[in-house]
């Protein structure tokens, strides 16, 4: 049996009770640990579950919305197909850019829509997924606010009132049906009305000169002495209202009749 050297003894209740202070730091310590993996478990749960709530919400706000206004975009077109499979896509997407990309791109297609129709039902629809992404993705909605931007072309959302030229022009294109194709008239018609809406200079005589084009290719084909009509009063008004612009256009041979 081994001897202690002669003077040490040994202090057993001393040794008893830093054994026990030991295991009282350790079963705190280990609580800690256990209390912290708990929180950090939880947060990362939590966190989970929020975003596939956020992707829930979105997939069923693309389905009813696509639901509801695909009829509208391009019936039968691909652009049609392409609006449709975009939301189908948003449906499946988890990535919140990746999300407003689709998005985006859908609202330019509805927007091109109500630019062609001038459909009052169209640009409620606008509003509406322009509400959803500037709610769901606000920066970057405000960093490319601008194209979102929804114009007034129809007459729910504004009283138009027609020159005494444009009203002649309308006139005739309605009465004499200066087309044969049906929808080349209501296209007329159309960038005439658009004319009307839009507050810019330049952008009023973008949709005339659009017009005067149309009417210039037909005539060039079968000599329509309406046709023929139809541009020189056309002409005349953009001469009057737009000077500056038609002295550059008229150099350039847009305005010339051959």
């Amino acid at each position: 049996m081994p001897v202690l050297p002669s003077g040490q003894t040994i202090n057993v209740r001393n040794s008893s009770s830093l054994i026990q202070i030991s295991k009282g730091r350790f079963i705190v310590l280990l609580s800690c640990f256990v209390s912290i993996f708990i929180v950090i478990t939880l947060f990362f749960f939590e966190d989970a579950a929020l975003l596939n709530l956020a992707n829930i919400k979105v997939a069923s706000f693309a389905e009813d919305f696509k639901n509801q206004s695909s009829e509208y975009v391009y019936p039968g077109s691909e652009l049609q197909k392409r609006y449709i499979g975009n939301f189908d896509t948003v449906k499946l997407e988890t990535n919140s850019q990746k999300q407003f990309l689709l998005l985006s791109r859908n609202f330019e297609i509805l927007l091109g829509s109500y630019t062609s129709t001038h459909n009052p039902k169209i640009r409620d629809y606008l509003q509406r997924l322009s509400d959803y992404i500037k709610e769901n993705y606000s920066s970057q909605f405000t960093s490319n606010n601008q194209k979102f931007s929804i114009p007034c072309l129809d007459t729910a959302c504004k009283e138009i009132k027609y020159s005494t030229e444009i009203e002649e022009i309308r006139g005739i294109i309605e009465n004499d049906n200066v087309f044969a194709d049906q929808m080349l008239n209501k296209y007329l018609l159309d960038k005439l009305e658009e004319a009307a809406f839009v507050e810019k200079a330049e952008d009023q005589l973008e949709s005339y000169n659009q017009v005067y084009q149309v009417i210039l290719s037909d005539w060039r084909n079968t000599k329509n002495p309406v046709a023929e009509d139809l541009l020189n009063k056309l002409q005349k008004f953009i001469e009057g209202n737009y000077p500056d612009q038609y002295a550059v256009y008229k150099e350039l041979g847009v305005y010339k009749l051959e």
